[in-house]
């Protein structure tokens, strides 16, 4: 049987998109991991209330906001405008993680130490205003 070019072409271009995808995924958990270790410590982050946070940010993030899930979470670009949208993009999940990671744990309260930190779940003021952890933690 003779191999067709195209065929082995085509099996290529599947295991690379397949070895993208995984890719794309695992770095943008990654990114989150980085974040959360360095905006809130690494004692923090290595909790197991922290991971599930992560993981649930991740499934939520790329469920509201699906074309970013597809792109590259790298900061620098081909061309200087490309560079600045990615520092943008960046800084602008920076920002999202951090305000959902303090309403939806007790990191607050807590930190720098992580003995008692927990994470109630991801915060949404229009499914469950009353689970503000920040407001919760600093109300009682």
């Amino acid at each position: 049987m003779k191999v067709a070019r195209r065929n082995v072409l085509v099996g290529l271009g599947g295991v690379l998109a397949l070895g993208g995808a995984y890719r794309l995924g695992s770095g943008l958990r990654d990114t989150v991991d980085s974040i959360i270790a360095r905006q809130f410590g690494p004692d923090i982050a290595q909790t197991d209330d922290a991971r599930q946070f992560a993981e649930d940010f991740v499934a939520d993030f790329n469920a509201k906001y699906p074309v970013f899930a597809l792109t590259s979470t790298g900061v620098y670009g081909q061309w200087p405008e490309e560079t600045a949208f990615r520092m943008r993009r960046a800084e602008s999940l920076e920002i999202l993680l951090i305000h959902m990671f303090v309403t939806s744990t007790n990191v607050a309260r807590v930190f720098p130490d992580a003995r008692d930190f927990y994470y109630a779940g991801l915060f949404d003021p229009y499914e469950s205003p009353c689970t503000n952890q920040l407001s919760a933690n600093f109300l009682s």
